[in-house]
């Protein structure tokens, strides 16, 4: 549902779903679903192709949710990702130790060596608009 940077870039991933109640008169309210159900809609919507063919039980599921007076509503929770947080961290710091190491193996003054590595691992840690 979402393009390809921000699928692989970003820094947050899909936690979890929510489906929501409401009336044409009233707000949306979190309809309250035992686990299991939640984490098998999870299931349904990473591997889609693992669920049986021949079963409409899906589709049954979400008709039997319809009323004339009351609709519902999915709701997808994003949250932060500690796996892309903790790489995103460490891919700028080991780039920056690897240049550091490097230049003084091959010759080079340690102190200007780490001095490049520091000014690397400062620019990597700047904001992109």
């Amino acid at each position: 549902m979402c393009g390809f940077f921000r699928r692989y870039f970003s820094l947050k991933t899909l936690r979890a779903f929510r489906v929501l109640a409401y009336t044409p008169t009233t707000r949306p309210t979190v309809v309250p679903f035992d686990d299991f159900v939640l984490q098998e809609m999870m299931y349904a919507y990473r591997n889609p192709d693992r669920l049986f063919h021949e079963s409409d039980d899906w589709i049954k599921w979400v008709f039997r949710l319809r009323r004339k007076d009351k609709r519902h509503a999915l709701e997808f929770v994003e949250g932060w990702s500690t796996t892309r947080i903790a790489i995103s961290g460490t891919i700028p710091w080991l780039a920056s130790c690897l240049v550091g190491i490097i230049w003084t193996a091959r010759g080079g003054d340690p102190q200007t060596a780490f001095t490049v590595a520091s000014f690397i691992l400062t620019s990597s840690s700047g904001e992109f608009s």
